[in-house]
């Protein structure tokens, strides 16, 4: 299994560790709803342009659900762990706990996705999490690294830069799609809310 050094807490990785992780993660994305200052509720009424984001919205939670569960495994956390460090941009004793948070943000945001809680918060860590994907990609790629990604659950040596980064933009360009629509519909949700009935001049 895999360790780290100086940082014990997170060489053993237990179930209150990660429910620990997790919820930090959603105070994370509970900080992320409120940054401008405004909470945003997510009952409002629903249109039928909205049904392509709404399915594109589930299927991104789907995407980060699946995606997070599969890396629960021991080998896995390994070797997402030795992802980060074979990418040689932070110490070694910085990639197992930072494996960690990264797969609780992964789930939390999931959920939150699809149940469209904190629909703001959780779109901004999305395309967070999203935007160091594409990075940690494009910047093995351009310093020409041989990294192994266990990606989904399965690891596997990275042959194919190009389409791997590619896919990572696509994942992006998608979760900033998301960000857009929640900032659109927290306007609309404050139109909404600043409407007041004026009986003035039914007279």
């Amino acid at each position: 299994m895999y360790h780290t050094h100086g940082m014990g807490y997170f060489n053993d990785v237990s179930i209150i560790n990660l429910i620990k992780i997790a919820v930090i993660a959603l105070a994370i994305i509970k900080i992320g709803a409120i940054l401008p200052g405004h909470f945003f509720s997510s009952a409002r009424k629903f249109q039928a342009k909205d049904i392509p984001l709404s399915l594109l919205r589930i299927g991104l939670g789907a995407f980060f659900i699946i995606n997070s569960i599969t890396k629960f495994t021991p080998d896995a956390l390994g070797d997402n762990a030795a992802f980060l460090t074979n990418s040689r941009l932070l110490p070694e004793a910085f990639s197992m706990p930072l494996t960690c948070i990264g797969i609780m943000m992964e789930l939390v945001v999931g959920v939150c996705l699809i149940a469209r809680i904190d629909y703001r918060g959780s779109a901004l860590w999305g395309t967070v999490m999203a935007g160091v994907f594409f990075l940690l990609f494009a910047q093995a790629w351009a310093r020409g690294l041989e990294l192994s990604c266990a990606c989904s659950g399965s690891n596997h040596q990275i042959t194919d830069y190009p389409m791997e980064t590619g896919a990572r933009l696509l994942l992006l360009a998608a979760m900033l799609l998301l960000l857009w629509d929640s900032r659109r519909q927290q306007s609309r949700h404050k139109r909404f809310k600043g409407k007041t009935l004026d009986f003035s001049d039914a007279v």
